[in-house]
């Protein structure tokens, strides 16, 4: 090999270690955001926004598309992963209950919470979670609004959820409500 093509070589090696690092720059700050000001903070004191050990609840009712706010008695967590990983807890346990407006797999539980740059939780639910919930636009997107709606009465420092199923990223739900972006939490 002459020294010309090695250097030719050693010029493409080291573009494409370029590109590969401002690519994974790229994706860590599309996954971070930017957090703003009140995003900053990680988390709420414990029992913010639930004052007395209560928790705000956002429940979905199919039947006319509309979230419906339940008080709940729970002393929650001052860590935002497992603050949230409760929340979550207590939601799919409402919706467990018989004569649910907005029931789901009774199998579906939250396996894990991830809190990135303060400001968004990715939360992995286990596969029955994925593979038995209902499917249709308005269900699924119920769900999530319902998800979304919970944290943002709870832990106002999460601004953005990602939804993951047994550890992995899915295109769908339950085949309609597309997973591969990042939810607003409002």
């Amino acid at each position: 090999m002459s020294s010309r093509a090695v250097k030719i070589a050693i010029v493409a090696l080291a573009a494409a270690v370029l590109a590969m690092g401002w690519y994974a720059y790229s994706l860590m700050r599309q996954a971070q955001g930017t957090p703003g000001k009140e995003a900053r903070a990680m988390v709420a004191p414990a029992n913010s926004g639930s004052a007395g050990g209560r928790a705000v609840l956002m429940l979905a009712s199919d039947a006319d598309g509309r979230l419906r706010r339940r008080e709940v008695a729970t002393q929650l967590p001052a860590d935002p992963g497992s603050r949230t990983r409760e929340l979550i807890r207590l939601l799919l346990a409402a919706y467990a209950e018989k004569g649910s407006p907005h029931p789901l797999p009774p199998g579906a539980a939250v396996k894990e919470v991830f809190i990135i740059g303060g400001n968004t939780a990715v939360i992995d639910f286990n596969r029955d979670f994925g593979d038995q919930h209902p499917s249709g636009v308005r269900v699924e997107r119920l769900t999530v609004d319902s998800i979304a709606a919970t944290l943002a009465a709870n832990v106002p420092a999460i601004r953005r959820i990602k939804v993951l199923i047994d550890d992995q990223e899915r295109p769908t739900l339950a085949g309609h409500l597309d997973l591969s972006g990042f939810f607003d939490v409002k």
